[in-house]
């Protein structure tokens, strides 16, 4: 597997690249990816609440992955501002 060359593209294959989506598609998978990273953030939180001493590296791993999810959800925002505002400079005949 290669590093992505660029911080905010999370790698090739990522759907977000995908030119068939839809700015629809996208936001959605936006709000569903915010809505996971916020269901483990409850069970991370909870989990610490009932471990004195959290298991460091089980709790970076999982702080890792609510980042991730954050960065996809950001990642399809970001694509799907940018195809709406493509498809209104078309609409405007600015583009072909």
């Amino acid at each position: 597997m290669t590093e992505p060359k660029d911080d905010s593209v999370l790698g090739e294959g990522s759907f977000a690249l995908n030119l068939e989506a839809s700015v629809d598609m996208l936001m959605n998978d936006a709000t569903a990816m915010q809505a996971y990273a916020e269901a483990m953030q409850a069970m991370l939180t909870e989990y610490m609440m009932e471990n004195e001493v959290p298991n460091r590296r089980y709790l970076t791993r999982a702080m890792s992955g609510v980042n991730l999810l954050h960065r996809m959800s950001l990642q399809c925002t970001k694509q799907a501002n940018v195809r709406r505002m493509w498809d209104e400079v078309r609409a405007l005949g600015g583009a072909k």
